[in-house]
């Protein structure tokens, strides 16, 4: 994990304007969501990732990998997938995030649903 924070903090300072959180577990995530840009979720496996669809929900851009169903969940207004065991591809879809600050927040303010969930008391 040391390495991870190392590598973020270069980030950092290499781009003023990117704050990375290490939050470890989180118990109301919506607070935080408030803060972020877009949610990258780095896994090399991912049958189903809760924390993506609280994102998507949220109007937060995400980036997934392109395994699992989680993939099956994004589209051209969502997020973007990166090839697993690829860091190259991944690093490519953080530095387009971050390069496309007014089309994100043109995202981030475009009220979408992604689910709606209904039942009978």
């Amino acid at each position: 994990m040391d390495f991870i924070k190392e590598e973020a903090r270069k980030l950092e300072s290499t781009f003023p304007n990117l704050k990375v959180i290490f939050t470890g577990f989180v118990e109301n995530v919506y607070n935080f969501f408030k803060l972020f840009h877009f949610l990258v979720v780095p896994s090399r496996y991912e049958s189903f990732s809760v924390v993506t669809v609280e994102a998507m929900t949220c109007g937060i851009p995400v980036i997934v990998p392109e395994c699992g169903g989680v993939s099956e969940l994004i589209d051209v207004f969502s997020g973007l997938t990166f090839e697993v065991e690829n860091p190259l591809s991944l690093s490519k879809k953080i530095l387009y995030n971050v390069a496309r600050a007014r089309a994100r927040k043109k995202l981030l303010t475009t009220k979408r649903t992604y689910c709606r969930v209904t039942g009978k008391s």
